[in-house]
């Protein structure tokens, strides 16, 4: 079962590549300088940076050789990865069963339904279920995207901004450079570790380790390893530029997906069984999200024109939405265990009507 999160994991990263190269190919200023500035972030990779941002361009501006590979990539190579993800998914899928709304471990033996009598027991047969599921979540999805491409397709400049009717130039940059919408909220966290943030990550590192040694009852080997790790995460911390970290918590917020079924501890699978305040906490992660997705789009600087309110920065706002993201799902090994869930049945024993 981890394994069907893993592909899906991988198709949703694949997806977003797709999305990036495709957003090169209408070649308007936005797309341009979008895609100059991202493949920028390469280059602050050490030793490798340069080359590799050359490798991505082809040349040493974005430019027609850029706009070749990414219509290739977008067209053909992507979208045949995107079919063998979708087609292992579907493989891990068919191996361990379609699971079960409340989270209840899969247990052999015959289900006895008359859709799957052969199924495993307290497993869903995709058909009716998902496959119901799935077709009414196509349709909703559906009819909001033609809704946006008959009525809305610039949805105020913020699905398709105004800069980009605006043929490419690569002379003129434009006032204020910001990716499309669903990619804003890792873009504010590029833009959130700069040199306050690594030092705020240094304190971080060096208040866990003396919390490890105060409250860890663990042996002092392990302890002192803790706190070589710790100072060997400080000097890397230090040693690199801020723009090669803000690309690392970039990918690291997409790429710390792929560990969720071993982050997440709790004794209770479905959340309908976990303790209330679980859900509390997920709502403040999901408004944190979309405040990160807004400050995406907005030019960097104070949020309110208010001269009491100057200090209140986008950076800042944006950085407390980084550490919550990232604290939400490093610290989920312990808080995910607190709390006393409700009995988790042994079966399912609901009756559909």
């Amino acid at each position: 079962r981890e394994l069907v999160w893993i592909f899906g994991c991988a198709i949703f990263l694949a997806l977003m590549a797709e999305a990036f190269m495709g957003y090169l190919l209408p070649w308007g200023q936005m797309s341009y300088w979008g895609a100059q500035v991202i493949v920028n972030l390469f280059s602050a990779i050490p030793f490798i940076g340069p080359d590799l941002a050359l490798l991505i361009r082809g040349d040493y501006v974005v430019g027609d050789a850029t706009l070749n590979r990414f219509f290739s990539f977008h067209v053909i190579a992507v979208p045949l990865v995107l079919i063998g993800l979708i087609v292992a998914h579907l493989l891990a899928l068919h191996d361990v069963g379609s699971n079960n709304p409340d989270g209840i471990e899969i247990k052999k033996g015959p289900k006895g339904n008359r859709w799957s009598p052969d199924a495993p027991a307290d497993g869903i047969p995709f058909h009716p279920y998902y496959s119901v599921h799935d077709i009414m979540g196509v349709g909703v999805f559906l009819m909001v995207f033609f809704a946006v491409v008959f009525f809305a397709p610039e949805m105020g400049g913020y699905f398709l901004e105004y800069n980009n009717f605006v043929p490419a130039d690569p002379l003129v940059t434009p006032l204020h450079i910001a990716p499309v919408w669903y990619f804003t909220p890792f873009y504010s966290m590029l833009r959130a570790t700069n040199g306050v943030m690594v030092n705020v990550l240094c304190a971080i590192i060096a208040l866990g380790v003396v919390l490890a040694f105060l409250k860890c009852r663990c042996s002092m080997a392990l302890k002192v390893g803790l706190a070589v790790a710790g100072v060997v995460a400080i000097a890397l911390l230090k040693t690199f530029d801020a723009k090669f970290w803000g690309v690392v918590v970039m990918g690291g917020a997409v790429i710390i997906l792929f560990f969720l079924p071993w982050l997440d501890r709790s004794p209770a699978r479905s959340i309908r069984y976990r303790p209330d305040w679980h859900k509390w906490l997920y709502a403040v992660f999901v408004v944190w999200f979309l405040i990160l997705m807004v400050l995406g789009i907005m030019v960097p600087g104070p949020i309110f024109a208010t001269p009491s309110l100057a200090w209140l920065t986008n950076e800042l706002v944006a950085m407390i939405g980084t550490l919550f993201y990232f604290g939400f799902f490093l610290l989920m090994p312990w808080w995910s265990q607190q709390g006393e869930p409700k009995p988790v049945p042994d079966r399912v024993t609901f009756k559909p009507h």
